[in-house]
């Protein structure tokens, strides 16, 4: 087996006009504060680069799926709350 058989070949450009225009358009139609789901590093594109992005541009909360993740957020310099959904129990 060689390495090639693992090696990546796909990629995903995230289109950022596309990411505020959505995120206005959820925002107006809730009229509330909006929580951005960046769980498993925000599905793949970078929680480090997404989340302080969705925050400088209006998301008012954060969902992960665990603890850990909550703390990557915060060492990436963002402030909002991060709720971890994992291990929580419902009451």
């Amino acid at each position: 087996m060689t390495n090639e058989l693992y090696e990546k070949h796909c990629w995903a450009l995230v289109d950022l006009d596309a990411m505020q225009s959505n995120l206005a358009l959820i925002q107006k139609t809730v009229g509330a504060p909006v929580c951005c789901v960046v769980k498993a590093d925000a599905y793949g594109h970078g929680a480090a680069v997404a989340g302080p992005w969705l925050e400088e541009n209006g998301a008012a909360a954060f969902a992960v799926s665990c603890l850990a993740e909550a703390r990557h957020l915060r060492r990436h310099g963002m402030l909002s709350a991060s709720y971890p959904s994992a291990g929580l129990r419902h009451l």
